[in-house]
């Protein structure tokens, strides 16, 4: 009896979660703002700091991992390297050099400001990517993204989405870090990378010829690819979310791609939507000492990092508009910085005000991204 009272509670909390997320959600979408702050703020709602209504914070928590693995298995099967081709030496390089800058000036400027080498590092790997969902909503409701400065932002976004799956793989093992250690997991990497090179090859196409024939099993087929990688990457110490990216990898080629991710995307939304509400659940009120980082990390996202953009951009022979555009519709903070923010020994060891702050400061530059692009062509003519 007790256990089917936790089920039956727990099953009431999900449904205030999705209920109270789809009522914000709504609520935004009216007001032309991107859905993903909705969440969290139906987090910050529902848990400790205002209503604490969710008890159940630690089976919320697991069911948030698998968003965090659907969002990169869908991320994997998005690339390919026709498309890492097609990204250009402007978005490849710039991407590249953007990143390692803006690193680079947020790091120095945290430890300048007397925090440690841990936090600072996390805080500038958080501020170094742009949003990659966020993104594409817009242009695509803007019609833009088919257009020559859309062409290099998405080129530029999948750049991004290399680089911080790559850092994602890294601060796994941070706990451990050593040459030895390193070593170690990356030797345990190539292990997985080359049972995916080996499974897209020679497996999964007959496989996935022989369940295309039956939508329901084709979709019942590329979630037990999923799982089956997911587990083979904690069974050899790696991060799931390195399991379900390579899971999408080893998909990215199919015949059947488009299939497969019509399927998975209903479920994708359905557990991120409960990854970014459990984040939510997390906010503390910010410690008043973080202001003045706030309001500098604010600055380095929504000014310093567009204005890097733009100069790289022009720098590779693109006009004035096209730079400036590129820049204004990548100045905000990724749904990845989040994703890292919330890897186990990262969590663990970021203080609480900074986890908040972090995920603030991605509320803030994510909504004032849908008016930068909304309106970027007369903040072009107020500023050119």
């Amino acid at each position: 009896m007790i256990g089917l009272e936790t089920q039956t509670s727990f099953l009431i909390e999900i449904g205030i979660i999705i209920i109270i997320a789809t009522l914000l959600a709504l609520a935004l979408k009216i007001l032309k703002q991107p859905l993903i702050p909705s969440y969290i703020i139906t987090g910050i709602i529902l848990g400790p700091l205002v209503l604490g209504l969710i008890k159940d914070i630690e089976t919320i928590r697991a069911i948030s991992e698998l968003g965090i693995a659907f969002l990169l298995f869908l991320v994997g099967m998005e690339i390919n390297l026709k498309k890492l081709k097609s990204a250009g030496l402007t978005s490849s390089i710039g991407a590249t050099i953007q990143v390692a800058l803006v690193y680079l000036i947020t790091y120095t400027i945290s430890l300048k400001l007397g925090f440690s080498n841990f936090e600072s590092m996390i805080i500038g790997f958080a501020l170094s990517f742009s949003s990659t969902m966020i993104v594409i909503q817009l242009l695509s409701e803007t019609e833009e993204i088919d257009t020559l400065h859309g062409r290099i932002s998405l080129g530029w976004l999948l750049i991004q989405d290399v680089l911080v799956i790559i850092i994602i793989s890294l601060l796994s093992n941070l706990e451990s870090f050593s040459v030895i250690t390193i070593s170690y997991s990356l030797l345990k990497g190539l292990i997985l990378i080359w049972i995916a090179f080996l499974s897209s090859k020679f497996f999964l196409p007959k496989l996935f010829r022989f369940a295309a024939k039956s939508s329901e099993l084709l979709f019942l087929t590329s979630i037990t690819v999923l799982f089956l990688f997911a587990i083979m990457a904690t069974l050899l110490d790696i991060s799931l979310a390195i399991g379900a990216f390579l899971a999408g990898l080893t998909l990215a080629n199919l015949p059947y791609k488009i299939d497969i991710i019509g399927n998975v995307k209903p479920l994708k939304n359905f557990f991120t939507t409960i990854f970014f509400v459990f984040l939510g659940m997390q906010l503390i009120i910010i410690d008043s000492t973080l202001i003045w980082l706030t309001l500098i990390l604010l600055a380095i996202t929504l000014i310093i990092k567009p204005i890097i953009i733009t100069l790289i951009t022009a720098l590779f022979g693109f006009g004035k508009r096209t730079s400036f555009l590129v820049g204004s519709s990548l100045a905000q903070m990724s749904e990845f910085s989040l994703i890292i923010i919330s890897l186990p020994f990262i969590s663990l060891n970021l203080s609480p005000s900074i986890f908040s702050m972090i995920i603030f400061i991605t509320i803030i530059t994510m909504t004032l991204t849908s008016y930068t692009i909304k309106f970027e062509e007369r903040i072009y003519l107020v500023i050119s």
